[in-house]
């Protein structure tokens, strides 16, 4: 449940453990329902997992078309916190972040 702040209320984290995509699926239906611009930025991305990509970064990152997670750096976040790293990477694309380069 969220609480009006936006933040979840009760324990940050789910009492059983989830794998890290289906806790990025669950953040995504987050973002979907509770904060609907940001979730509709990330639909249309096709997700690559714990694959290389061309800035090298092991974490999570978004490019034009896709959404590089690596399953080690999420695994270690709580849902919340898998929200809100799902949140930073939708407003890239939201910014316009991805045409500015270079």
């Amino acid at each position: 449940m969220w609480a009006g702040s936006g933040r979840l209320s009760g324990p940050p984290s789910s009492p059983a453990p989830i794998d890290a995509r289906h806790q990025f699926a669950v953040a995504k239906t987050q973002l979907l329902i509770r904060f609907p611009f940001y979730g509709m930025l990330l639909l249309g991305l096709e997700e690559k997992w714990d694959e290389p990509n061309t800035s090298g970064m092991q974490t999570i990152g978004v490019d034009a078309r896709t959404i590089y997670a690596y399953s080690e750096f999420l695994s270690g976040l709580t849902l919340e916190q898998t929200v809100v790293v799902a949140m930073h990477e939708a407003l890239h694309l939201g910014l316009l972040h991805l045409t500015r380069r270079g």
